[in-house]
Parts: structure tokens; sequence; C-alpha cells
């Protein structure tokens, strides 16, 4: 018998012991404002892909964003409704054609999740979704690196190993311009 993608998920949000809490803890508040340093979020709309646990929207809505998310899992999207953020399971792609517009696209931890053919379009897809000075911030697990690897082949869902050269790569496919790799 052989798995479906969707079986993958199984349990996933007790695996990553996810709560739903959409709080955010002192050590995460240091990481957003030190990826996020030099862009402004009060009053930009803010779309966070795969938002998980939720804590990156409670941040970016406690600094004036207006912010939504995209998440597959169900129990987040419930976790979502019940402290009031708009969530929905919907694609890059799908959300792109409604002509959403956001300031900022964020999503950590998620493209790796993602095969060639969803990569590309994705890329694609943010492009279309962002503002003439919108940003795009990605985290994923560094495929160049050793430590990156037990993040890398430590979660069954990864479908893809990223490194800055495929970075550079899908960057250039949906013309958006690379500001900084770290």
């Amino acid at each position: 018998m052989s798995e479906s993608p969707a079986d993958r998920y199984q349990n996933y949000t007790q695996w990553k012991r996810w709560q739903g809490t959409f709080e955010v803890r002192e050590r995460d508040a240091r990481y957003f404002a030190a990826e996020l340093r030099g862009i402004a979020l009060h009053g930009r709309r803010v779309l966070e892909v795969g938002f998980g646990n939720g804590s990156f929207l409670a941040w970016a809505k406690s600094r004036g964003a207006e912010v939504c998310g995209l998440e597959i899992n169900p129990e987040m999207l419930a976790a979502a409704a019940r402290h009031g953020y708009p969530a929905r399971n919907l694609s890059l792609v799908e959300l792109a054609a409604e002509g959403a517009h956001f300031d900022l696209i964020a999503a950590f931890d998620v493209i790796e999740h993602w095969d060639v053919d969803e990569l590309i379009a994705n890329f694609r897809a943010v492009a279309a979704l962002l503002t003439d000075s919108g940003r795009f911030v990605v985290r994923f697990p560094n495929g160049h690196s050793p430590f990156g690897r037990v993040y890398q082949y430590g979660d069954f869902t990864h479908k893809s190993v990223i490194s800055s050269y495929k970075i550079d790569y899908l960057a250039g496919v949906a013309d958006l311009d690379v500001l900084r790799i770290e």
C-alpha cells in the first residue's frame, strides 16, 4: 500500500508540538525583528505562507501589520479562526489569480516542502502577489551546510533541498531580485 502525500502530515501538529497559540516567545520576537530589520510593518499587508503555530502572524500584527495566512493544516486553520486571524487553505497560485497584493510575504521553513514544479509556480505567484516595493522573506534548511541537513532530512514532508544557487535560479525565473542570503 502506498502512502499519499497527505498521509505524511498525519500527526504533524503533535510532532511539531504546535498548540495553535498565536503567541510570540521573546526568542522568536528577537529573531523576527532581526530577520526583518529595515522593513516597516505598520499599516502593511503581510501574508505568511505555512504559518504553523502562528507566532510570526502574531508578531507582525503586534507591529501594526494587517496579517493573513495560508496553511494546509486544518488544526492550525481552526486555531487561526479561534484567535481572530484570517487564514485560508489556498495555494499561492490560486491567491494570485484572485488579484491579491501584499507588501511582505513570509515563508519560514516552508519552501523545502515544495517539489521543483511547486517551487517555480510558487515563486512566480509570489512575484505576482507582491506590491512594487514588496519583499519575500524565506527561511529554509541550508542545503550547502552540514548543519542544515539534520533539519532537511529529519522531516519526511521535505521534498526539496534548497541552496543559495537554487534561490538565485528561482528568483530569476520569477523576475525577483535577491537582496540578501544569510
